[in-house]
This record gives structure tokens, C-alpha cells and sequence, in this order.
């Protein structure tokens, strides 16, 4: 608009000073009415297309920015050891928020929409900043993400900010954290299930470790029993008296040997 002013304006002082009758808004000759039309014309093409330049300009810087905000979000979450908490506290710095809060909804309580003032309905998940909301209506901008959250309550959550309201392009920007938010907050429970799990993995290992030794340690004076006693009763067999006695005793002892291990355990 004010190139195009100024084309109209030039397009008057020309007319005025160089158009005869000079010092005139009056144009004598048709030609140089035609004259400061094409130049009218030629000023405001000129202006469109400058104009045109500059927002494809602006655009591709805050792409840029974008992408390069998203990088370091990404690299952010793969890096850290708490991507979530280090997720949200560039968030609230890129934007210079006052807090940033994930809310999650409580399993016990039904899906709808008026649950974004009530705050009984959601948990915080995870905060940086000030003072957290404690439900969705109490930030300036709020993002709900489904579908990323406990499976019991439909994966809801939300995202709220609050300290700055944002325009529609920093609002695509803090949608893609959102996004970033809930796969964080997965990973971390996740990481949570699996260190939870690691002590009865070990003590399962443990307890297969042992009954496998156990096994091993009663089996031999149970097999040497077990031969002894049933070579006392072939009846097809004659032992000595000392060879009875030899079996005997062998029996005796292994018997004596599983004792042992039995009051061990």
C-alpha cells in the first residue's frame, strides 16, 4: 500500500511540474495522459512484485527458523537424559513463556468438552517455568494431543501455555513440540516399565541359575541310590554279603548326601 501511494503520489508531482500546462493538474495532450498511466502501472507491477519478494523472503526465513527450532527439539529429546523436561523448557524459552505444563486426563474421568475448566479431570504430567495450570482453560494457548498418553484414558493430553498468546505460525511451531511432547513422555515411561522390570529379570536369571545347579547337585546321590537299591532287588542277581554291604552303604550315604542339600535349601 505505500508503494502504491507513492506511485499515485509521483505520478501527480509529475504531472503537476513536467506536464504541460506545467504547474497544473490539468493534462492537455492525450499521449501524456497515457504516459502517466502506463507509469502508474509500471510503479504499482514493480510494487506487487517487490512486495510479492519480500513475503517470500519472510517466509523462507521463518521456515528456516522453523526447521532449525525443530532440529534442535528433535536433538534435544534424542540427547537428554529428561527429553521431556529439557523439551518443554526450550519451548518456553524459544517463546519466552512464564510456564509450560503437560496435563494429562485422569483415567477415572469421562472424555468431554467440558473438561477444559475443570481440574479435577487432569493430572500435570510434566511442568517448567512458574506456576503450573491446572487445567486446559487456564493457559493462553492450549494444544491437545490424543492418542500419546495412557491407553486407559484415550491418550489424552494437552499442552498449555501460558505468558504469551501466539499467532498462527508460532502456533504450528507449538504444535510440533506438542507432538514431540507426548512421544517424549512415552519414551520416559517407557524407560520407566523397563527399569522396573530389569530387577525381576535378574532375579528370574537368579532362580533359573540356581534350580539348574540344584537339579545338577541332586541328581548324582539320587542316581547312585537309585542303582543301588534296584540292583538289591534283581532277582536275578546274587551279591555276596559284602557286596550287599557295599550297596547298602552306598545307598545309606547318598540318601545322607540328599538330606544335606534338602535342609540346605
Amino acid at each position: 500500500r505505500p508503494a502504491l501511494f507513492a506511485a499515485v503520489a509521483a505520478s501527480l508531482l509529475l504531472n503537476y511540474f513536467f506536464t504541460p500546462p506545467l504547474y497544473a493538474f490539468t493534462i492537455a495532450e492525450r499521449e501524456n495522459l497515457l504516459a502517466l498511466i502506463v507509469f502508474v502501472a509500471v510503479a504499482a507491477a514493480v510494487a506487487a512484485v517487490v512486495d510479492l519478494a519480500a513475503r517470500r523472503t519472510r517466509q523462507a526465513a521463518q521456515a528456516s527458523a522453523e526447521a532449525s527450532t525443530l532440529a534442535a527439539v528433535a536433538g534435544s529429546v534424542l540427547r537428554g537424559d529428561r527429553p521431556l523436561t529439557a523439551l518443554l523448557e526450550r519451548l518456553r524459552e524459544t517463546f519466552g513463556l512464564e510456564s509450560v505444563t503437560l496435563l494429562e486426563r485422569r483415567a477415572d474421568v469421562p472424555g468431554g468438552p467440558e473438561l477444559q475448566h475443570d481440574p479435577a479431570a487432569w493430572q500435570i504430567a510434566a511442568c517448567v517455568g512458574g506456576r503450573p495450570c491446572a487445567f486446559p482453560g487456564e493457559g493462553d494457548v492450549e494444544v491437545p494431543v490424543t492418542g500419546a498418553g495412557d491407553p486407559s484414558n484415550g491418550g489424552e493430553l494437552a499442552l498449555v501455555l501460558r505468558g504469551n498468546p501466539l499467532d498462527a505460525g508460532d502456533r504450528r511451531i507449538v504444535e510440533a513440540f506438542a507432538a514431540q511432547a507426548a512421544l517424549a513422555l512415552r519414551q520416559e515411561r517407557l524407560a520407566e516399565e523397563a527399569a522396573a522390570a530389569r530387577p525381576l529379570a535378574e532375579a528370574d536369571r537368579m532362580r533359573t541359575a540356581l534350580l539348574a545347579a540344584v537339579s545338577h547337585d541332586l541328581r548324582t546321590p539320587l542316581a547312585s541310590a537309585k542303582a543301588a537299591v534296584t540292583s538289591l532287588r534283581d532277582p536275578g542277581v546274587s551279591f555276596s554279603d559284602d557286596d550287599r554291604d557295599e550297596l547298602l552303604a552306598t545307598a545309606d550315604e547318598s540318601l545322607d548326601t540328599l538330606t544335606r542339600l534338602v535342609e540346605n535349601l
